[in-house]
């Protein structure tokens, strides 16, 4: 017989792959299973395998057997879908099923004997195995043998390969296995890096039953979304990972879906729901000789650098700190060769009267390699390097702009809210700067309203002396964040305002949940008390929606309604010409423009 086609289909024990080879000291112990159940079983052959969607990996093998194989066929496929504890093939040659097998064809194995293995809290399953080249049966006593050296090697693979909290493959696996398709051919590959943001703060808040519901609930849904074409992996924490295996155009978009399932409530114990937040490192491309373990550290390196993105790709997380803080400075001071700041405007909105009653001002950096970036990744550059009052007061140039071109179309214009930094609200020059841009537009105060945000509330008889000078300017004034931080009930005693804003935190989920709910309804009584307006923030949810109008709260904020958009969208909006989806029941954007005349 040509033994050719056996060097081309399968690695001889003498030419193991990068994978083999990467094996750790501490998987000797399944080898050591392996060649143990060789030798006490008489056998020529063996290996530990592991079945994962259309593949099988093996973590421990001894003879002619690639590191990954096809399901198809296979031995392993059929032992495991016999659902039986012992699965055993006297003489291969003489089935139809394995006949073709090229351990069979190739190599003249004959026997095959194996326990099935269950592995950890996934419907991930395996088998120890062992073949010969003489046909025959086993002994009971071997039989028991092989059963009883199964659950050592059941043992060993949960505590090598697993998590103990999720069930879900850990590092080790996750790298081993990405790193063995890469040997066996892989070209492109898309990997993920999944940080679940302020998981440490719901630890402490809440508990270790809330955060490892967290996490579990997340690693659920992270192997629903993987679905075959996908290695998913809990690298331990708030760390999880991805790898789509494949060149498809889609990934993109998969990463898009992935990251709102992931963004969902999850309900804790107690019933308390809770709005995780992630960030996403991405690695894509073809393969240029990188190591699995390598491509996973370039997408945690890109999820470490989000700051304000949801899903960064790794390329565009290596550019220089320094670099993109030097490039901002020219920006502020209206160099046009690393880009432009914009300002977006998200609606707010009264549910009773169904009008949108305000805008806020939401800057963003157009640049020229990096696409749009958002806040929280160039406003701390900015105040590191003392040039957020001078970003502070082009935002408000822009504002006073886009108000003015919105009056001369004859547009029906509520107020925009803008949010100032400490340095910048107690800078020494900004009324000045102030009064000029509102002269140079023409723009009444009427039209504009200072967010005192709770880091400027912690002295508040200088804060209470800036909010008079901007009231003295008719412009109204709102406390930002309240209910936490220092935006508490002193604050409202002490600076004249018109508005409260109540953080996100207390308002997600509040139409399911009695604490939330008896929350909102004393901040609500503080309103009243003080005869100030409430405002509530990140509303995403129609049922939030609806409890907060029928609780007197009609005032709200966020994706239920919009995301923030730019001059020329706000324009369209405010004209009628663009409609979007019902928003509030029967309620649609239109009627809010239509109701804001």
């Amino acid at each position: 017989m040509n033994n050719q086609p056996t060097v081309e289909i399968f690695e001889s024990a003498d030419k193991r792959s990068l994978g083999d080879a990467a094996i750790s000291i501490d998987d000797r112990r399944l080898k050591r299973l392996t060649s143990l159940a060789i030798h006490s079983l008489d056998a020529d052959i063996g290996g530990i395998s592991i079945v994962h969607s259309d593949r099988i990996w093996l973590p421990s093998h001894v003879g002619p057997v690639r590191n990954v194989i096809e399901t198809s066929g296979s031995f392993c496929s059929s032992a495991i879908q016999a659902k039986e504890r012992w699965f055993e093939v006297g003489d291969a040659c003489v089935t139809e099923e394995f006949s073709r097998n090229p351990l069979v064809e190739l190599c003249a194995f004959r026997h095959y004997a194996a326990v099935p293995l269950v592995l950890g809290s996934t419907p991930l399953q395996g088998t120890l195995w062992v073949m010969r080249k003489r046909a025959g049966q086993m002994t009971m006593a071997q039989r028991q043998a092989l059963v009883d050296l199964a659950d050592l090697a059941t043992e060993a693979l949960e505590v090598r390969y697993f998590d103990e909290i999720t069930g879900m493959c850990n590092r080790t696996f996750f790298e081993h296995q990405l790193q063995s398709l890469m040997d066996a051919g892989l070209m492109h590959v898309t990997v993920g890096y999944i940080n679940i943001k302020a998981s440490n703060q719901l630890r402490s808040a809440l508990g270790e039953d809330a955060s490892q519901t967290l996490v579990r609930t997340i690693g659920k849904r992270l192997e629903a979304w993987a679905g075959g074409g996908a290695l998913v992996s809990h690298l331990g924490g708030d760390r999880f990972a991805f790898a789509l295996l494949s060149g498809s155009p889609a990934a993109d978009e998969r990463i898009d879906a992935l990251t709102d399932i992931l963004q969902m409530p999850v309900e804790l114990p107690g019933g308390r729901d809770h709005w995780p937040r992630v960030r996403i490192g991405v690695k894509s491309g073809e393969l240029n000789g990188q190591t699995a373990s390598e491509l996973l550290q370039n997408a945690s390196s890109a999820a470490l650098a989000c700051q304000g993105w949801t899903i960064r790709h790794y390329d565009t997380a290596r550019f220089d700190e320094a670099k993109l803080l030097s490039q901002l400075c020219k920006v502020v001071r209206n160099n046009a060769e690393f880009g432009a700041l914009e300002v977006h405007y998200q609606p707010q909105v009264d549910v009773a009267r169904g009008a949108i009653v305000g805008w806020e001002a939401l800057v963003r950096w157009r640049h020229p390699q990096h696409g749009l970036i958002l806040p929280g990744a160039f406003i701390p550059l900015a105040e590191q390097a003392g040039e957020i009052a001078a970003l502070d007061i082009l935002v408000l140039g822009q504002v006073c702009q886009d108000l003015r071109s919105w009056l001369d179309l004859g547009l029906a214009v509520p107020p925009v809210a803008l949010n100032f930094s400490r340095d910048t609200l107690f800078h020494t020059d900004l009324m000045r700067s102030v009064i000029a841009l509102m002269e140079q537009y023409e723009i009444s105060g009427a039209y504009l309203e200072c967010e005192v945000t709770e880091t400027q509330c912690s002295d508040l008889p200088a804060l209470a002396h800036v909010v008079t000078r901007f009231r003295e300017l008719n412009w109204r004034i709102a406390i930002d964040d309240f209910g936490t931080g220092y935006a508490n009930l002193e604050t409202v005693r002490q600076v004249p305002c018109d508005r409260i804003k109540i953080d996100r935190q207390f308002v997600h989920g509040v139409s399911c949940n009695p604490i939330l709910a008896g929350l909102m309804r004393t901040l609500g009584d503080i309103a009243k008390l003080f005869q100030l307006e409430l405002l509530c923030e990140g509303v995403e949810d129609a049922n939030d929606v609806r409890w907060l109008s029928e609780q007197g709260m009609p005032l709200v904020q966020g994706w239920y309604f919009g995301k923030a958009m730019p001059s020329t969208k706000v324009i369209e909006l405010l004209n009628g010409s663009q409609v979007a989806d019902t928003i509030v029941e029967n309620l649609t954007l239109r009627d809010l423009i239509f109701n804001s005349r």
